[in-house]
């Protein structure tokens, strides 16, 4: 049976999935949503060969619209929408999280935004960053967190102090424009408000992958310790410099990761979704009020800082290679009807000595991956990591429908995660329609 592969975009991370996806599955059907409309679920019939579907598209709602029709049609897709509904809003996975008894971390949000755009102008409006900065603090307490409803990557997130402090920050944005944070603004990864979290202090955040496949119960399958440097460094998002790390957690912090699915699965079941098979990334904070165990942390990170600045050189040296692979995919693309056989050929080997460059440049990158997790310096990390875990209170945060495959989580938690991703998709296959 076909498998479908779709996307909006093909970054790194879908690279190296896609290719696993290849190598594992005979016949793949590649959907590129950038180009590919959102239609009915009968022309969705017409158009897709395959009856079930790996969704990797990067936008939150195209991924979500996308997963609702290709249900509609009566197809399979990986991850549900019931998964998409209830985890790409901040604020609705923490509601699934507290109706099922699962403590998270504090949070509002206010239906009023600091900022409105009229005619591509911020406007400023004193008024509302001050009734925004006594709303949070009539209901919360200072220092909070302020990010977008549906975003990721550590994008956009605010550390504010006090009520005085996000007036004065308003200001700052106000009067550079073009860096006004979308966790300000109504746009379509926020659009209904001022979301708040409650700060808490922590040295790392934990990324468990969680997975179930057809007719099974959820299961712990990884997790990744993303840890930072310093207290001033708020988001623990490899994407923004932290350091990946490979953990074993406490028996309780693995049960407590599945009973987070089983949470989200009752809610979205609840609202009529069905979320038979599905993989993803739980982030679980661990927080710890006591400064000298956040410091022991901060020291073990910073042992492991010149090798992942290896790490990360050569990570940029593998995008660098994916981009040439882009670039020439497209040269051929659009010169394929219009060009002489013997340049076609040319081309061709031009595209395949890439591929080959990037395949040589992986290679280097999991031998540096292999000789990070061996140092000495790693080891005592985990251990002090592990010890952290022991003194702290792990409390989930958000669910991530479309975790990291490629670098980081591969290379130090799950190294078979992106084949496991074809595994639940293929698990799904007997219940579909003909």
């Amino acid at each position: 049976m076909r498998i479908g592969f779709a996307t909006d975009e093909v970054t790194l991370d879908e690279k190296l999935v896609l290719d696993v996806v290849h190598r594992l599955v005979q016949d793949v059907e590649f959907i590129d949503l950038y180009n590919f409309p959102l239609v009915s679920p009968e022309k969705l019939l017409e158009r897709v060969e395959s009856r079930v579907i790996i969704n990797r598209t990067s936008s939150h709602n195209k991924r979500s619209r996308f997963a609702e029709i290709v249900e509609e049609a009566g197809l399979k897709v990986v991850n549900p929408y019931g998964i998409e509904y209830v985890c790409n809003d901040k604020l609705r996975t923490k509601q699934a999280f507290l109706a099922n008894g699962i403590k998270t971390i504090e949070c509002a949000l206010f239906p009023i935004f600091p900022f409105r755009k009229k005619k591509g102008i911020f406007l400023r409006d004193r008024s509302r960053w001050k009734k925004i900065g006594e709303m949070i603090n009539k209901e919360m307490k200072y220092p909070v967190i302020i990010k977008p409803t549906g975003g990721s990557r550590g994008k956009s997130i605010l550390f504010i102090k006090s009520p005085e402090h996000f007036s004065s920050e308003c200001m700052k944005w106000y009067e550079n424009q073009t860096e006004i944070p979308t966790a300000l603004y109504q746009n379509s990864i926020n659009p209904d408000g001022t979301y708040v979290e409650g700060f808490l202090p922590h040295p790392l955040d934990l990324r468990i992958i969680v997975s179930k496949e057809r007719n099974r119960s959820p299961e712990y399958r990884g997790c990744l310790c993303r840890g930072g440097l310093s207290d001033d460094v708020i988001a623990k998002n490899t994407a923004l410099g932290a350091i990946p790390l490979g953990v074993d957690p406490s028996e309780e912090i693995k049960r407590l990761s599945v009973d987070c699915m089983e949470a989200v699965a009752k809610y979205a079941i609840g609202r009529g979704h069905d979320v038979d098979c599905y993989l993803v990334g739980i982030d679980i904070i661990p927080e710890c009020d006591r400064e000298n165990e956040r410091k022991k942390v901060y020291e073990a990170f910073k042992s492991l800082s010149s090798m992942h600045q290896e790490i990360r050189t050569v990570t940029g040296s593998l995008y660098d290679a994916f981009k040439r692979i882009q670039s020439a995919q497209k040269v051929l693309e659009r010169k394929k009807l219009s060009i002489e056989y013997e340049e076609k050929i040319l081309l061709k080997k031009m595209l395949s000595d890439r591929e080959t460059e990037f395949k040589t440049t992986l290679e280097t990158l999991d031998k540096k991956f292999s000789k990070f997790r061996r140092s000495k310096e790693y080891r005592h990390a985990q251990k002090v990591v592990r010890n952290y875990l022991d003194v702290s209170t792990p409390l989930p945060n958000e669910v991530n429908p479309r975790p990291d495959y490629g670098i980081n989580t591969r290379s130090v938690a799950f190294p078979k995660l992106p084949e496991y991703l074809v595994f639940i998709a293929l698990s799904s296959m007997k219940n579909v329609s003909a």
